[in-house]
């Protein structure tokens, strides 16, 4: 006998088009787990698109929860199902690879490819049924691909409009009723807290009671909900309580409204917890723009200026007064230990501001005593970055930034244990204990994403215990 999620799978695989909007934490993934499962029986080939690497590798573990094979379901970000159409007929997409608009250029030629009736007979010869995850999240030309496909397959959209907190410069995300309701059957499924099941499920409840208040946009009172833990909003308190949830069992996500927020908590913790980047990683992009002026004083002070962003500790001779002299071509001096190290290695820069003195000087930055890098994932990427300049020594920094990421997007990001975020980045994500810090500073949407995160513990920092956050 099929369960209710099987059952709901086989309807969806048996409509030519289908929109279903679930609540966060609700069962969307578990549906297409389900999807997977059922299409692999029927030898039907699933291809399930969404937006993000890391909602990528959360659909494959879901599906191979399953038992379904790699190989019989095609998962990808729509950006890379885009790019690979492209790729394949570059003379019909006509990308120009202007890196400040590379991904929307590559959206656009996917479209142009689409255009041509023998491409989609292509695709529909390779699949037999498309699912795309966040659909709110979805631009209004990448729903122009999506469309195309469904005009010679079968089409299911999930999604749920309160958790569309991502924005496309110049391209906005598509209208939940004009543009997804006017063109997919809507399909309805039950409404299961499969994250809280197992974990805590009386915070799952709550939330789902959270959500229907702040759609309705009224307001939330923290201070007597079951599975909340409201706190007083104070700045140490805030590091006080990232410190003592350590000891608690499994992953942590500390989430912040904006960047500089992250930093500077992540200073303040001295890398106890990594902080996550933005998907075009701009401090490693900016770095790389200043190497490509390869002038040895402006890369020891820039590599110099970067590391002191990226990581804690750094006293003299590799303060803030030494970037200062770096600039102005002054060779930094110091008198033995690893920050003599570092320093020999940023005067070797001066010299020659080569990718082999930059990687090594970068090395010896983070060897020194008492430095502690709190952004991991940048200087991951910058290292990487390095390794493929000296390799290919022809090519610019700023190519090998963009390389270096591209790889990084389609492998993943290093999983860590804890993480300092934005709601952005980690939307699709789920963590054991979440803190939500200056939650009155959040919209109604990034606030729902947010307290959404946790499914073991919550904990929620605002001036006040009853929230009413404006709707965007």
């Amino acid at each position: 006998m099929l369960s209710a999620v099987d059952t709901e799978a086989e309807e969806l695989l048996s409509k030519p088009s289908a929109s279903v909007t679930l609540p966060a934490g609700c069962g969307k993934t578990q549906l297409i787990g389900s999807m997977g499962a059922l299409a692999e029986r029927q030898g039907k080939r699933l291809l399930v698109l969404t937006h993000t690497n890391a909602g990528v590798q959360v659909i494959r573990d879901r599906l191979a929860r399953f038992g379904v094979d790699p190989k019989s379901v095609t998962v990808r970000t729509i950006d890379s199902w885009c790019r690979y159409l492209a790729q394949q007929f570059p003379r019909i997409a006509n990308v120009t690879l202007d890196a400040d608009r590379l991904y929307q250029a590559t959206v656009d030629g996917a479209a142009r490819v689409l255009a041509h009736w023998n491409i989609l007979s292509l695709v529909r010869a390779t699949f037999d049924h498309v699912v795309v995850d966040e659909y709110q999240d979805t631009s209004v030309s990448q729903h122009a691909v999506v469309l195309a496909m469904k005009s010679v397959l079968p089409v299911t959209v999930l999604g749920d409009p309160l958790q569309g907190i991502y924005g496309w410069p110049g391209n906005p995300v598509v209208d939940w009723s004009a543009d997804v309701v006017s063109n997919f059957n809507v399909v309805q499924v039950d409404v299961n807290p499969w994250r809280w099941r197992g974990y805590n499920e009386v915070l799952g409840a709550s939330l789902l009671g959270f959500r229907e208040s702040l759609r309705m946009g009224r307001a939330i009172d923290l201070s007597a909900t079951p599975g909340v833990n409201w706190r007083q909003n104070d700045p140490r308190q805030q590091v006080s309580e990232c410190i003592w949830v350590m000891s608690s069992e499994g992953s942590v996500v500390a989430l912040h409204s904006h960047a500089q927020q992250c930093y500077s908590l992540g200073r303040q913790l001295g890398g106890k917890y990594g902080v996550m980047e933005e998907l075009e990683c701009v401090i490693v992009k900016k770095l790389a723009e200043s190497l490509d002026r390869r002038i040895g004083s402006v890369s020891a002070c820039e590599l110099l200026k970067f590391a002191r962003q990226c990581a804690s500790g750094y006293v003299k001779p590799l303060d803030g007064a030494q970037v200062d002299s770096l600039s102005g071509g002054v060779k930094p001096r110091a008198r033995g230990g690893k920050a003599a190290k570092a320093a020999n290695a940023l005067a070797a820069i001066i010299e020659d501001p080569v990718a082999s003195n930059l990687s090594l000087a970068l090395g010896e930055l983070r060897n020194v005593a008492g430095v502690k890098v709190f952004r991991r994932e940048a200087w991951r990427e910058a290292m990487a970055m390095l390794e493929l300049a000296r390799r290919n020594p022809r090519e610019t920094f700023a190519e090998c930034a963009i390389s270096a990421r591209s790889r990084s997007r389609r492998l993943g990001r290093v999983v860590e244990q804890r993480v300092i975020s934005r709601t952005l980045l980690v939307k699709g994500l789920e963590y054991d204990t979440g803190i939500v810090l200056d939650a009155d500073s959040m919209n109604a949407r990034n606030l729902y994403v947010a307290l959404t995160r946790a499914r073991r513990k919550l904990i929620v920092f605002s001036r006040t215990p009853i929230l009413n956050p404006v709707s965007f």
